[in-house]
This record gives structure tokens, C-alpha cells and sequence, in this order.
């Protein structure tokens, strides 16, 4: 299956990848999918990317699209099946997208699919065992003992146990994005090759080497901030009860969105602790938005119970706002490797102490933001990821 690029030379490897959406209001895999996806097209590989999505149009106005198709990558749209409803796109179920990889598969050196509850990520696994061709899977922290555990139903639960065996058992491998969620995820029965591939950031590369200088210098009046779904495990409440035993010249910025029951309760408790005139609730934020936002806060506060690799720890980090992290995370893992990091245990008290200490020392924040991207900037590089996982490819490869 070798092809020629456009300079002429042999691209020697044909990579399906099966993704489940683009929707960046479903969190971080959207961003780190096509990251991973233009950093492995460096390293002859050409890649073909497949995504359900509810209309044509939705599809294309899809910054991860946009930016794919700009590195001249194949990405084909498929309509979500319309009656299944919310949670037909939450699972992505596509007739159409599942008809196609049946009769696709075979022509592909790897499958590569992600988001293992997916019905994408399922039928990508299958129709690529009965061609015999290669399949691996990132599962963006849903096979870890913290998802199952977190299930909202114990239906749900009931599913996941069974479907998660069925993946230990026919996959090939199985990418993590951390040890962490390596050494959570119940391998007992792994019977496929486990590799650990931190997510890459296009601001990590060979020719940047310092963070963004802020125009904003940190002071006492400090500006705290979140960025992500509104989630449980996200532990928003919690870092408003810290917050709220901060002095009242300190603000809050919450970035995200989520249920509008989550979104209800956290409204809640804002009017229950009296600092409603303290946070800037400014819902989903696109790529576009990000940077202004991280140019507007001093700190990037993420205090989840668990996190497999944090995207947006990451990408705060890469526009010189350094994160207050919780130890459960794939980020605190790097940062911790470099000796650095602002990382608690995510309860209230350690966090407010720590809140309390950067206003009354906000020049720690300099350091932090120097030592931060440096540690990722080691780890998160395209080049490195795009090397790795290439490599992962060779190693997988089916006989021609």
C-alpha cells in the first residue's frame, strides 16, 4: 500500500482514524484527536479521517475540519442517524458510517479509533478484525476504573463491564495518554500492547522554546480561572467554596459549559455563597476565544477528582498562564517529572491555601509559568508524538 506525497516520496502506511465527534463542546478528545492526527501526518503516513456529525454543515464549520483539511488531510462527514436523537450523537450512531467502514476497513493499514463507548469507536473495532486488519484504540479515560465507577446508572455500568472485556480482548493495542490512566484502566485481561503517548500541542515544536509574555502583569487582585465541562468530577463546587473564602477584590472566570442541571446547581451554590458579583460566567468558549481567555487570568485552576491528561491544563500552559492541578492528573504527572507544578490533593482546604498564597505572593506565578511550559514543552512536542505513535504504526503494521 505505498503511495506517493506531494514531494514525490513514498508514503508507506495508510491510518484510518475513526473519531466520534469534532464537537469541541464535548471536551478535550475533540482538541487532542486532531492534534495527534497532524502530528503523525509529519512521518509518512497518510491518514484518512472519518466523523459522524449531526448535518453537513455543522461538520464544516468544525475548527478541527478546518485545520485538518488544511494539512491536507482526508476528512469524510457522515449524517448521525436523526431519530436516535441526544443520545444517538452522544454515542455517535451512523448507519451510514458503519456501512462504510464494513466495506473500507480492509484497505487500511491500522485502524485507529477512539472513544470506546462510541458506537463508531465499536464498529470500527469489528469491521476491522473481520478484514484482518490492525486495530487500536485511545480511549480517552473511559476504560479506567474512575469512569466505570462514575457511570451515572448502574445499566450503564452493566454495559461498560462487558464491552470493556470484549476491547482487552480484541484489540491490538491500546494508546493511554498517561500512566495514570494506564495504571487505572483494569488491564488484568489486557490482552493487547499498551503504549503511553502524552497529547501533543502545536505550540510545543522545535522553534518554540519560551511562554507567551503576558501583557497582564499578576498582582494581588487576582484573577482565578476555569475552562472545561461543567461536570461532578470537574469539582466546580468545590473550587467555589474555596473561592469564596477568598478576599473580595479576587475574581473568578468560568469558561464551559454542561447540563443544564449541572449548570443549575452551580448557579446555586454562586448565589448561596454570596459572590455572584465576584465570577464572570461567560458559557463555551471556541479555539478562537481561548487565547483572550488565558490572556485574562493569572492562574488556570483545575481541581478534578481525576484527569487523564487535562487538555486544558495544557493549553493554558502553553499561553503562559500557569494551573493549579490535582495530583489525578496526566499533566500534574508531567509537571511533577520536571520537578514543578502549582498540584494539590483536590480538597477544599488545600486549595484555598494555595489560592490564598499565590495573592499574597503573586511573583511565584512568573516562575510557574516559566518552569510549566518548559516541563511540557520536553513532553508535548507534535514532533515527539508524531514519532511515537508512527512508530506504534510500524510495529502494528499488517503484512503487506
Amino acid at each position: 500500500m505505498e503511495l506517493q506525497n506531494k514531494n514525490g516520496t513514498q508514503k508507506f502506511m495508510k491510518i484510518l482514524r475513526v473519531l466520534n465527534t469534532l464537537d469541541e463542546a464535548y471536551g478535550g478528545p475533540s482538541v487532542s484527536s486532531v492534534e495527534s492526527i497532524l502530528a503523525v501526518n509529519c512521518n509518512d503516513i497518510e491518514t484518512t479521517v472519518v466523523v459522524p456529525d449531526k448535518t453537513e454543515s455543522c461538520f464544516e464549520g468544525r475548527s478541527g475540519v478546518q485545520r485538518l483539511r488544511q494539512a491536507s488531510i482526508r476528512v469524510k462527514w457522515f449524517p448521525l442517524s436523526p431519530f436516535a436523537g441526544n443520545y444517538g450523537s452522544a454515542v455517535g450512531l451512523s448507519f451510514p458510517l458503519a456501512y462504510w467502514l464494513a466495506c473500507n476497513a480492509s484497505k487500511f493499514d491500522i485502524v485507529h479509533a477512539h472513544s470506546p463507548w462510541s458506537l463508531s469507536a465499536l464498529t470500527a473495532t469489528i469491521s476491522a478484525k473481520r478484514a484482518g486488519t490492525p486495530v487500536i484504540l485511545t480511549p480517552h479515560e473511559s476504560l479506567t476504573r474512575t469512569d466505570m465507577v462514575t457511570a451515572k446508572s448502574w445499566f450503564t455500568k452493566f454495559l461498560k463491564m462487558p464491552l470493556s472485556q470484549f476491547y482487552f480482548r480484541t484489540l491490538d493495542g491500546i494508546v493511554f495518554s498517561s500512566k495514570l490512566e494506564l495504571l487505572d484502566s483494569s488491564t488484568s485481561n489486557l490482552n493487547c500492547h499498551s503504549f503511553v503517548l502524552y497529547h501533543p500541542l502545536a505550540t510545543f515544536n522545535g522553534r518554540t522554546s519560551k511562554p507567551p509574555i503576558k501583557s497582564k502583569s499578576p498582582n494581588s487582585n487576582l484573577v482565578f480561572g476555569f475552562l472545561g465541562r461543567l461536570h461532578p468530577k470537574k469539582n466546580i463546587q468545590l473550587l467555589l467554596r474555596a473561592f469564596a473564602r477568598l478576599p473580595d477584590r479576587v475574581r473568578l472566570r468560568i469558561a464551559g459549559d454542561g447540563p443544564i442541571e449541572e449548570r443549575n446547581r452551580l448557579r446555586s451554590a454562586i448565589i448561596k455563597f454570596g459572590i455572584e458579583h465576584r465570577i464572570d460566567w461567560l458559557g463555551f468558549i471556541g479555539a478562537d476565544e481561548k487565547k483572550q481567555f488565558f490572556e485574562t487570568v493569572d492562574a488556570l485552576v483545575m481541581p478534578s477528582e481525576f484527569e487523564c491528561f487535562g487538555m486544558a491544563a495544557a493549553e493554558s500552559i502553553a499561553n503562559g498562564t500557569p494551573v493549579i492541578i490535582t495530583s489525578n492528573s496526566g499533566v500534574a504527572e508531567i509537571l511533577r517529572l520536571h520537578g514543578t507544578g502549582l498540584i494539590i490533593e483536590p480538597e477544599e482546604q488545600d486549595l484555598y491555601r494555595l489560592m490564598r498564597h499565590l495573592i499574597d505572593s503573586p511573583e511565584v506565578l512568573y516562575q510557574q509559568a516559566r518552569d510549566n511550559f518548559n516541563a511540557l514543552h520536553k513532553e508535548l512536542s507534535k514532533e515527539i508524538h508524531g514519532k511515537k505513535l508512527s512508530e506504534v504504526y510500524y510495529f502494528l503494521k499488517k503484512p503487506s
